[in-house]
């Protein structure tokens, strides 16, 4: 009741409760009245494709003005992405689509993508801690590489390889619109560090990329070091608790010397002695 009179809620944070279909139901039926809502926090609430259903016609609706909504931790199985995708088919108004710890494997991401073909507004996308894999992830970046509405992208613990990272890098070459990538805790290795790398070099438009935990192996930190030294647009990098050592070091050193536009390096738990910090320090002395 008390929603239904208010004309001036643009914010509701309702997450980690237990509302369930019939309170997004009784939810649902309160914004297609009163459309003011912006921001809607529905995290955790055991809700499936019946109450989903609901909200698929708030947010295809004409007069819907949410632009982020958070979703984490309700399960998204076919049915409910497909409801989804065919609301983020009629939405003129989401620009942020937060779907973490959801359940999603690469059959769901696919109808997701869809969804995302279709909307030229939203900018953010987060299906971080789901079950996307390489499969999934070829299938989202196909429809980035034409979309270049999304500039950030959480696909943080997937399962995600050495294909999934050769589809990225194939989507960075040709969008320049994605400048926010987490691929944290994922398997992408030495092969996927490499076809990253050469997105980095040529022309990828990245301002920040999260490799962190991913079992990239010297070889791929080098190609990485390699990559940096003529980019100029990558500002914050993570690649900690990969396998750097000190011929990844050393390379590390000579693209500190020489990258002015670097200006966060994540390398915690790298495996470096103190002959490779010595050497990257002595990186950072020639970098004015």
């Amino acid at each position: 009741q008390g929603l239904s009179s208010s004309t001036t809620l643009v914010q509701l944070h309702a997450g980690c409760n237990c509302i369930g279909d019939s309170g997004v139901m009784a939810l649902s039926a309160v914004l297609l009245r009163n459309p003011t809502l912006t921001s809607l926090n529905l995290r955790d609430n055991r809700f499936t494709a019946v109450g989903l259903q609901a909200l698929g016609s708030v947010l295809a609706g004409a007069e819907c003005q949410i632009s982020d909504l958070q979703l984490k931790g309700n399960p998204m199985g076919q049915e409910e992405c497909m409801l989804l995708s065919r609301a983020l088919r009629g939405n003129h108004s989401l620009q942020v689509l937060e779907l973490l710890s959801t359940g999603l494997r690469a059959s769901e991401v696919t109808l997701l993508a869809e969804g995302l073909a279709a909307n030229p507004l939203i900018h953010a996308v987060n299906v971080n801690n789901n079950q996307i894999s390489d499969e999934g992830v070829v299938a989202l970046m196909k429809v980035l590489e034409a979309n270049t509405a999304v500039s950030t992208l959480g696909l943080r613990s997937n399962g995600i390889g050495p294909l999934g990272a050769a589809a990225i890098s194939r989507a960075l070459e040709l969008n320049s619109g994605l400048t926010g990538v987490d691929l944290g805790s994922n398997q992408i290795g030495s092969e996927g560090a490499g076809a990253l790398s050469q997105a980095l070099s040529g022309k990828a438009r990245l301002t920040s990329l999260d490799l962190h935990c991913n079992e990239i192996q010297e070889a791929g930190v080098c190609a990485l070091g390699h990559a940096l030294l003529g980019n100029t647009t990558l500002v914050h990098l993570d690649i900690s608790s990969n396998f750097c050592r000190n011929p990844g070091a050393s390379v590390w050193a000579e693209m500190l010397a020489k990258n002015s536009t670097l200006l966060r390096l994540m390398l915690t738990d790298s495996e470096i002695s103190e002959e490779g910090g010595s050497a990257m320090l002595s990186g950072l002395k020639q970098n004015t």
